[in-house]
């Protein structure tokens, strides 16, 4: 019966949020949609601090149920920084003008007459304490963690000069996942009304702009910039692009933070007037910066580029195995120190990890947080498919990698300049002295002749071939002294603190790191307590062995003992 009813009667969305599409009998109707706010109590008290580090500042006119929405979910998700919340009344004729009476510890800044979004805003501004400004409108919902995450950006980028939010629609909905301005000063929300969840939208970006709903501006920038919003675009509309542009223009980015999550209703104060208001500002603000735009995208139909202002960059797909576990073993670390660096060099990095589409967001984060996108491994065709012409290098690490992502590479990259291969390990002699060791069900020799012959091919093929010993190129040159073949550093960081003075006589102890889901790593630990930990004892009772390192095998946790520790997993803290 249940299949019989669905057939005659369904429920879906229509393009208009602001509807429900019935069908019944093969009949569509649509139907408006309640209001999908939680009317909660309208009377409680937000924190008080005595230095705020922010200042929420959320312009009201009237709404007086959403504004009481936003403030809830202010009080109830930020819990780790001090800030202060101004209302900024534009003479609301609703509940507003008594909300001080009902919420505890907000400042409400009242203008004299009805002045519109802008000058309400800059009005209000005059009276911030924070050092960051959170321009947040009052028909939003702010979701666990949508302050903290945006004020990290800051932390870690002293050239930042505002960030954004990713915005929601109340129906889960992507609206926004940042900006962008084309030559001609229109403007898109990059993904509106797509799935908020695709990798395209998750990964932290430099942008053209991002909406004024939610906003959060360094103070200082506010004030170099005259105080806020340039009056010309009164009353509202271009306001926030305008502002995002002056900070490009100051030499600060404008950065877009998915982590930071906002569900905005959009317009619910001035939704009549907003199609009139918008295109007469975006007269004015092509007026004002037509000189700037012309560098921008022209192509309306392909934001490749555009939606993280990359147009200057060059392309590189970083390809590896799985997703990268950097506290997990050394040769992610080193995948990993590898990627940053080329994103520190200026490049568009884009990484696709063989078989990884998704399902381990801490270790996803380390890489969106570092401006990359993931490209998932069940869309890697389709991708390469679109945007494959754009690929100017492909860096390849591991011959099982190799396997999957050249033969694509070859045929969806045309324009790529160089192939660049990093081997980690020479994995035939490893697989070979794996069966020296003494397991000879390990590998078969057919296996470790067709990996010696897999690599010989790929070293034939690759642009350039990096490994990091010197023994490592000499085996490659030997095959052939013409490949382009280098021996590069196994870790790279940004920057290296004072070196550290210690007495050696004062130590004790000494320490083996790995992770022990890499073959030679147990079969060194092994070894190393069968022959030689014995004889360090004899000479030192006392001596403390320390096995540190993830994934530690029953046969490695067997030598723990009076002499002997194994650590486990250690974190970098």
């Amino acid at each position: 019966m249940k299949l019989r009813l669905s057939k005659v009667f369904s429920v879906g969305n229509t393009n208009d949020r602001s509807h429900k599409l019935v069908t019944v009998c093969g009949a569509k109707i649509k139907f408006k949609r309640k209001d999908n706010l939680q009317h909660i109590k309208d009377k409680f008290d937000m924190p008080k601090f005595d230095n705020p580090l922010v200042t929420i500042l959320i312009p009201c006119y009237n709404q007086y149920q959403y504004t009481i929405n936003c403030l809830w979910s202010i009080k109830n998700t930020i819990k780790d920084i001090p800030y202060e919340v101004i209302i900024a009344d534009d003479c609301s004729s609703d509940k507003t003008r008594y909300i001080s009476k009902r919420i505890g510890n907000i400042r409400v800044i009242k203008t004299e007459h009805n002045s519109g979004f802008l000058l309400n805003c800059n009005n209000a501004l005059k009276h911030a304490k924070g050092v960051y400004v959170w321009f947040l409108n009052n028909d939003t919902i702010v979701k666990e963690n949508a302050l903290t995450s945006l004020i990290d950006i800051f932390k870690s980028d002293e050239k930042t000069g505002a960030v954004g939010s990713k915005l929601l629609y109340e129906n889960g909905r992507l609206q926004s996942a940042g900006s962008i301005v084309y030559q001609t000063a229109r403007t898109c929300s990059y993904g509106c009304n797509d799935d908020p969840d695709k990798y395209e939208y998750n990964y932290q970006k430099e942008v053209d702009y991002s909406c004024g709903a939610s906003l959060l501006v360094r103070r200082d920038i506010l004030d170099m910039l005259g105080g806020g919003f340039d009056t010309n675009f009164v009353p509202g509309y271009y306001e926030d692009t305008d502002l995002c542009f002056s900070i490009h223009k100051l030499g600060y980015k404008v950065i877009y933070q998915p982590l930071s999550e906002v569900i905005h209703y959009e317009s619910i104060s001035h939704k009549d007037a907003k199609f009139g208001m918008s295109a007469k500002n975006k007269k004015k603000f092509y007026e004002k910066w037509k000189d700037i735009l012309v560098s921008h995208s022209f192509n309306e139909s392909d934001n490749f580029f555009a939606r993280d202002r990359s147009q200057n960059k060059k392309v590189i797909l970083f390809c590896d195995d799985w997703i990268l576990r950097p506290d997990t073993n050394c040769g992610n670390r080193s995948s990993f120190q590898y990627i940053k660096f080329l994103v520190s060099l200026g490049y568009n990095v884009k990484y696709a990890g063989k078989g990884f589409s998704g399902g381990l967001k801490p270790y996803e984060d380390l890489l969106t947080s570092a401006n990359i996108e993931i490209i998932p491994y069940n869309n890697i065709d389709n991708w390469l498919k679109k945007y494959g012409a754009y690929i100017d290098y492909v860096f390849i690490n591991r011959p099982e990698v190799w396997e999957v992502f050249y033969p694509l590479c070859k045929i969806y990259c045309p324009n790529m300049q160089k192939l660049i291969y990093q081997g980690h390990d020479i994995h035939y002699l490893r697989l070979k002295r794996g069966v020296n060791f003494g397991d000879k069900n390990k590998y078969s020799q057919r296996e470790i002749i067709e990996m010696k012959n897999l690599e010989q091919k790929i070293w034939g093929i690759a642009d350039t071939v990096l490994y990091f010993s010197k023994q490592e190129i000499d085996i490659v040159k030997s095959y052939n002294p013409n490949i382009q073949a280098y021996q590069v550093p196994l870790y790279l960081y940004d920057s290296l603190s004072d070196k550290i003075k210690y007495n050696a006589e004062d130590r004790q102890g000494f320490v083996f790191v790995g992770g022990y889901g890499h073959i030679p790593n147990i079969d060194a630990v092994v070894w190393f307590m069968d022959n030689i930990f014995p004889q360090v004892c004899a000479a030192y009772p006392d001596i403390k062995f320390y096995i540190a390192g993830s994934n530690p095998t029953e046969k490695i946790k067997k030598y723990a003992g009076r002499n002997v520790i194994v650590t486990g997993y250690i974190s970098d803290d």
